[in-house]
């Protein structure tokens, strides 16, 4: 266990409340987890810490296993607070400012916590029309007229069988003054607004739209089938669409809430920077996407923040009484929001949201705090907590690290352990094309050598799916990180621009061509020297702490209950099934 894992147990940016009854747990060693002198660990403080932490960040092992461990970590996190706490320690300027932004990020979510409470049921019709939201593209084509009569006509047309072919050979002799047909293709619900989102997966296959006015024409969408798409959210996962759905259902209360505030607060948008701001979102990749070549679909997780030229960073899109609101202020904010929860922006009412919640936090917070909120418990936990953890990382690096002993013949000696891992390994990037049979392979060579498209014959031929999706592109390949040491050598033998193989693998027969090569590095002590040096004092500086963790646990007499650690215990988070 590094000393890292143990201060930073807690991630303390995560608005989790405390379980249910929590403050009414009474502080009975019947009940503990866990016993030190001066102390204890009880199932409902458990379950707080288990709740923030996600699963990547646990300890591992079987559920009974990780909770084990996972207790240790609290008790020694304690321990090691109790010591720091006997120093005193200022808060930096930056630390201050997180853990207001945490402070307030808090009574918000109290306040809307409170919003929500009311919200009906959700039934299992909602929760199936949610699922296809989720998990399929919709193949539609949009008709857009110039005229709502001539729109109608045709909406009766083609709703009683009339080919689409029909009108495109209309507009073919009438041209745009009869209207424009977009080709079909596919959508994802979450890269459309929601509004239109809602109405096509409400729509069955082979279905025409009532005539619509999207962006002031009348139009009418044609539904011509679903398919399948790769989703965040599993299919067959009743549970996680349903917490899906909930999430979004609460979104709208807080979006509605935020309208409410912004009247009263008399906020405005400036129409010159929204523009500015929308057309930028809309230059950033969607999160869910279809590849234009190979029709697959293509998740991108984390979203970037939009470009904007700097002379528009000063620009204004909101006004909140006297108070302006700017392009830079606006990505100054988004920018401390981790690239995975950020929001997609692809319509200006979803813009608009994630501009209130710079521009109205100040009065949501007001609001929050004219209740209470700020005076809750639980948030109040959450932030000692956070306070703790930054104690803690100013006793690490003051009373820790200035305790290693950095000597040559000890940095050279640990060199000498792992000399290797302060090397680079040489690389290569491959294009590669496997098929079941030598003569394929040898036909395609002689294919390729007569100058056709590595790509094109990958994306055809090739039984490798996920390279030959992407014209045969297996990624960076290092040295000594393949299985089949034949293959590897043969391909690392081979310069960049060239061809070759086929080579036999228990998969089938591959021939390649490398697009770029990286040399390896070998470094010596001297080369190495700065990075030793860094690892060295990391390991020096947990083995410090993990001897004066044995010292506190003996002179607390730590005690912890293994046999109340069951696999359910913390069960029921945001993390769970």
């Amino acid at each position: 266990m590094t000393v890292r894992r143990i201060l930073l147990l807690l991630p303390l940016l995560a608005a989790v409340s405390c379980p249910t009854g929590a403050a009414a747990e009474t502080a009975s060693t019947d009940s503990a987890l866990a016993v030190y002198k001066g102390g204890a660990v009880y199932p409902a403080e458990f379950t707080r810490a288990w709740w923030i932490v996600s699963p990547d960040r646990r300890p591992p092992g079987n559920p009974v296993e990780q909770r084990k461990a996972f207790l240790a970590q609290i008790v020694d996190r304690k321990l090691l607070a109790r010591e720091a706490s006997r120093h005193t320690y200022t808060l930096t300027e930056a630390e201050q400012a997180s853990l207001d932004r945490t402070r307030d990020l808090l009574v918000q979510n109290a306040l809307f916590d409170q919003l929500v409470r009311d919200l009906p049921a959700v039934t299992d019709e909602q929760v199936e029309r949610h699922r296809r939201r989720l998990t399929t593209l919709a193949e539609v084509g949009f008709v857009t007229f110039n005229d709502m009569e001539r729109a109608r006509l045709w909406r009766q047309r083609l709703a009683s069988g009339t080919p689409l072919t029909t009108l495109e050979a209309a507009v073919a002799r009438e041209g745009a003054a009869l209207a424009e047909v977009d080709s079909f293709r596919f959508v994802g619900a979450d890269q459309i607004p929601d509004s239109l989102a809602n109405l096509i997966w409400s729509m069955r296959i082979g279905q025409v739209s009532e005539i619509q006015t999207f962006g002031g024409r009348p139009m009418i969408i044609l539904l011509r089938r679903y398919k399948p798409r790769v989703s965040t959210v599993p299919q067959d996962d009743n549970a996680a669409i349903r917490l899906d759905y909930v999430k979004r259902q609460y979104d709208t209360m807080r979006q509605r809430f935020r309208v409410q505030i912004a009247a009263e607060a008399h906020r405005t948008f400036d129409e010159e920077g929204i523009k500015i701001l929308l057309a930028a979102h809309l230059r950033v990749p969607p999160r869910n996407d279809v590849d234009s070549v190979t029709g697959l679909p293509v998740m991108r997780p984390n979203l970037a923040l939009p470009v904007i030229a700097p002379a528009d960073t000063g620009k204004t899109v909101a006004l909140v009484g006297n108070r302006r609101i700017t392009i830079g202020g606006y990505l100054a904010y988004w920018s401390r929001v981790p690239a995975l929860t950020r929001p997609e922006i692809r319509e200006r009412a979803s813009l608009e949201g994630a501009i209130d919640r710079l521009a109205l936090a100040p009065e949501i917070i007001r609001v929050s705090q004219e209740r209470g909120y700020d005076k809750d418990p639980r948030i109040l936990s959450e932030l000692a907590d956070q306070r703790e953890g930054y104690m803690l990382d100013h006793y690490y690096e003051t009373e820790i690290v200035p305790r290693v002993k950095v000597t040559e013949s000890a940095l050279r000696n640990y060199w000498a352990k792992d000399k290797a891992h302060y090397n680079d390994r040489a690389s290569i990037k491959p294009r590669i094309i496997l098929v079941d049979r030598k003569s394929l392979a040898d036909s395609l060579l002689v294919r390729l050598r007569a100058g056709s498209s590595f790509a094109d014959l990958a994306r055809e031929y090739s039984n490798e799916g996920e390279s030959a999706a992407h014209g045969g592109e297996a990624g960076t390949m290092y040295r000594g990180s393949q299985p089949n040491a034949g293959l590897e050598d043969a391909m690392f033998a081979t310069r960049v621009g060239q061809l070759g193989g086929p080579e036999q693998t228990p998969q089938g027969w591959v021939i390649w061509r490398i697009e770029d090569a990286t040399p390896g590095v070998v470094r010596n002590f001297e080369e190495a020297r700065s990075m030793v040096e860094r690892d060295f004092r990391i390991t020096e500086a947990d083995r410090l702490v993990s001897e004066m963790l044995a010292k506190l646990r003996k002179e607390a007499k730590v005690r912890i209950f293994e046999e109340r650690v069951t696999a359910d215990l913390g069960r029921g988070g945001p993390w769970d099934d």
